[in-house]
């Protein structure tokens, strides 16, 4: 099982202020960690965690900043030096609600983090600088992530995404409402947010997750995959005594 070491330093009180000194300091934590859990057990899959933010002046709160942000960027990049996963902030806000505060904040960050090409992106659900859990929120992280997802794909240039007999097909002056790839590839491309309605996006939101809480049935481990996670919680019970 993956183990992140997870270092936490704020710039400007338990790090430098500056940001190259508060990577230094991050990367002498987390390789620290690296060596500690090497030693104890060789070959353990180390992910490179990304906790370093900066302390906010005003309130002393744990912070954040757009350049703070970019931290994370130069972090990654660290942990691909060695070679490792990371995790990378995302989808977070120091918002306490669903607000447009959290909006450009959790967009921003996910998309950052997104295209750095960080293999996990964490925060969903976390309200007022990780000190809030929303399930609301979470179901909007979901969207948000989504809507990520597909705006960083690659664009599909084959023949069959290319329709080079449809352009002749219709021709000059025509369009394209009417005929048939257009009602396919809608349904099969084109995803909205959220479908048309008299409600805000709030209420949908909040209804999905009412939703989810009261149907939603998840779908059972795969065989045997329980008694094999019970196996390994047994041996490193074992290993701790």
């Amino acid at each position: 099982v993956p183990i992140m070491v997870y270092p936490m330093p704020l710039a400007g009180g338990t790090s430098p202020v500056t940001l190259g000194g508060t990577i230094l300091l991050h990367n002498v934590e987390f390789l620290s960690g690296l060596v500690l859990f090497q030693a104890v057990n060789p070959g353990t899959p180390i992910i490179y965690g990304t906790g370093a933010s900066q302390l906010d002046m005003h309130t002393g709160r744990y912070g954040g900043s757009a350049d703070g942000h970019g931290l994370r960027l130069a972090l990654c990049d660290v942990a691909r030096f060695y070679n490792l996963p990371v995790n990378l902030w995302g989808l977070s806000s120091a918002s306490g609600e669903l607000d447009a505060q959290y909006g450009y904040e959790a967009a921003s960050t996910a998309l950052l983090s997104h295209l750095a090409g960080a293999d996990e992106i964490y925060s969903v659900g976390l309200l007022g600088s990780a000190q809030v859990l929303s399930l609301d929120k979470m179901v909007f992280d979901n969207h948000l992530a989504r809507q990520i997802e597909i705006m960083a794909r690659p664009v599909l240039m084959d023949e069959e995404h290319l329709q080079l007999d449809l352009i002749e097909r219709v021709g000059i002056g025509g369009h394209y409402l009417s005929q048939r790839e257009t009602r396919a590839f809608t349904r099969r491309e084109y995803v909205p947010m959220w479908p048309p309605a008299g409600e805000t996006a709030m209420e949908v939101v909040h209804e999905e997750a009412l939703d989810i809480l009261h149907n939603h049935q998840p779908p059972p481990l795969p065989a045997g995959a329980a008694d094999r996670i019970e196996a390994i919680v047994a041996e490193a019970d074992r290993m701790l005594a």
